[in-house]
């Protein structure tokens, strides 16, 4: 009983943690590809 609820526990730790990992690794890549898109518009702009 008890081994199966720190089992329980313990999946859902790593379960939230697995997703805020998933996330931040979009967010980050999301924000490079918004960096590199504006960066690409400022070029195309200024010539």
């Amino acid at each position: 009983m008890f081994s199966s609820a720190l089992g329980l526990v313990f999946t859902r730790i790593f379960r939230s943690m697995l997703f805020s990992l998933v996330k931040v690794e979009i967010f980050s890549s999301s924000l490079e590809f918004l960096s590199s898109n504006s960066l690409a518009l400022n070029s195309r702009s200024l010539r």
